[in-house]
């Protein structure tokens, strides 16, 4: 299966390719999605702030480590770890690391518009 580059230049600098929504496939209730931060993406360029109303999350790591912090916790993740974001939860990611920071992402909405994605 195809995917879709999405960048979402607000967010900062992170890779963000759609594998399934509502753009992809037609999708009517989840979006599915891989995620990278390169190495070091640290700093303010990286580490914007975002919620969706909407939308639950969930994030599976599938390479390296990061950070995930949810509204007032940060938490160290690495492969295999999962995390699940509430509705309206305030939310970042970072990777200080020397290796990338890979995931894959769904939201409990076909887009990201649905989940209501606000930038903080």
């Amino acid at each position: 299966m195809d995917y879709v580059d999405a960048p979402i230049p607000e967010m900062g600098k992170f890779t963000r390719k759609m594998i399934i929504d509502s753009s992809t496939v037609g999708a009517k209730e989840l979006t599915f999605l891989y995620g990278k931060y390169d190495p070091d993406a640290v700093g303010k360029e990286y580490e914007k702030k975002c919620s969706h109303p909407n939308a639950e999350e969930i994030i599976y790591i599938t390479n390296g480590e990061g950070y995930i912090g949810i509204e007032d916790k940060e938490y160290l993740v690495e492969k295999g770890d999962t995390v699940w974001i509430p509705k309206k939860a305030v939310h970042w990611m970072y990777n200080p690391f020397d290796k990338p920071f890979e995931m894959i992402t769904i939201y409990s909405r076909a887009s990201l518009k649905e989940a209501g994605l606000i930038i903080h």
